[in-house]
């Protein structure tokens, strides 16, 4: 039997691998391990781990948490260091904190990794994401010693054009100008578009080592099924004549203008019989929070998202998705949602431009004019749109069937 490790680090891994675990998941030749290795990630209260914990023919390695639950003293300190943190948000506090979780997650990638390393004694296929660490390598070492296959899978869809994406990104790095992740050169690289392609080569990986399959993640099949097999609840904020709006807020380097992002988000919730849930990002959660002035959050129309709705189930809920920087907008416009892009709100420009699928933004004079005009555009947007030539370019391989993407990767794989 042909047996498949996925090394999950966090929630974005996770959500772009999961289609794939489960289509796999229905065959019985491949045997399923997914191998938990981030000690900063919580894995029981993502919404994957409970769904295939009830799966009996996937077995997980949850040897972090186990870990993390040792009583030592460098994880008790964390774990109360951390809790006083939430309290009282101090930076200096802040700092701490993260040099303990560094030395945290290096305790436990040690012994992670020798339990790892001993239990590969046969050929395996290894999927993982473009991460690059000692551990990582570690692993992937151990793999091809024993003739298996390690194969990169994407937990993004590349959208942008610039290289300079980030807030500390001041100079290109000759060796990889892109940053696009890192890999080995013996890796299988699966790509989700043809801009990922065309890096992949100038980054001189050879053309037999890229496959393009497109997103599984955002494969129509999966976005719509994706609420109910996760079991996601629905939520239940707002009547029926109120509008619905989502804002997705960026991660807090990618070249973001608070400033102006916070003016925005003030401007939208002044809109007449509207209902506003802000979704933080996950890396968000420690720095722009407190950004945001208290009479915004002191309306009765805001919300705050917490950890029990996942961004598909707020989009499903959702009439408008405003969006910065983030490629979960692909889902919105699955899903027939007004899409508005706030371009206005960062200086990072897309590779595609399409504006007949959705509105974007390049001042704030045109923020408020669809804010003026929001109702009459939600019940234009209600017509549903070919949305072929964008998701073309981003998210499928336009000569492969866009319905088939999650069995190409399970062909792939079982090859």
């Amino acid at each position: 039997m042909k047996k498949i490790l996925f090394f999950i680090r966090n929630f974005a891994n996770y959500d772009h691998l999961a289609p794939i675990i489960v289509e796999l998941s229905k065959t019985k030749k491949i045997n399923i391990l997914i191998v938990y290795c981030d000690s900063l990630y919580d894995y029981n209260n993502d919404p994957h781990h409970i769904l295939f914990s009830k799966f009996k023919n996937i077995k997980i390695i949850n040897t972090v948490s186990s870990l993390k639950k040792n009583l030592s003293f460098l994880n008790i300190t964390t774990i109360l260091t951390e809790r006083i943190y939430y309290l009282i948000k101090s930076e200096f506090l802040f700092k701490i904190l993260h040099k303990l979780q560094t030395f945290q997650k290096l305790n436990i990638e040690k012994t992670l990794k020798s339990k790892i390393i001993q239990s590969l004694n046969e050929p395996v296929l290894g999927i993982f994401d473009y991460s690059k660490s000692d551990f990582i390598n570690s692993i992937k070492d151990t793999i091809y010693r024993k003739k298996g296959v390690c194969i990169n899978i994407p937990h993004w869809v590349w959208i942008w054009q610039n290289k300079l994406r980030c807030n500390d990104m001041l100079s290109f790095n000759t060796d990889n100008p892109y940053e696009y992740g890192s890999f080995d050169h013996r890796d299988i690289c699966i790509v989700e578009n043809k801009k990922s392609v065309e890096i992949l080569k100038e980054l001189k990986v050879s053309p037999r080592k890229i496959i393009f399959l497109g997103s599984a993640r955002f494969s129509h099949n999966w976005v719509l099924k994706k609420n109910e097999l996760l079991n996601e609840k629905k939520i239940k904020i707002s009547n029926n004549k109120s509008i619905k709006i989502l804002f997705l807020c960026p991660k807090i380097w990618d070249n973001i203008f608070w400033d102006e992002l916070i003016r925005s988000i003030n401007l939208i919730s002044n809109v007449k019989n509207a209902k506003l849930i802000i979704q933080y990002h996950p890396n968000v959660k420690y720095s722009s929070l407190k950004k945001l002035s208290q009479n915004i959050l002191d309306k009765n129309n805001v919300f705050i998202s917490s950890n029990d709705y996942s961004t598909s189930q707020l989009i499903s809920w959702s009439d408008v998705v405003f969006n910065i920087n983030t490629t979960v907008f692909f889902e919105a416009l699955i899903k027939n949602k007004l899409l508005v892009n706030l371009n206005h709100l960062h200086i990072n420009q897309f590779y595609f431009q399409n504006k007949k699928y959705y509105y974007e933004t390049i001042n704030r004079d045109e923020l408020v004019e669809i804010l003026s005009d929001i109702r009459k555009l939600i019940n234009k947007n209600k017509k549903s749109k070919d949305l072929k030539d964008l998701f073309n370019s981003t998210i499928y391989n336009k000569n492969k069937n866009p319905n088939k993407v999650i069995a190409n990767y399970l062909l792939t794989l079982s090859k």
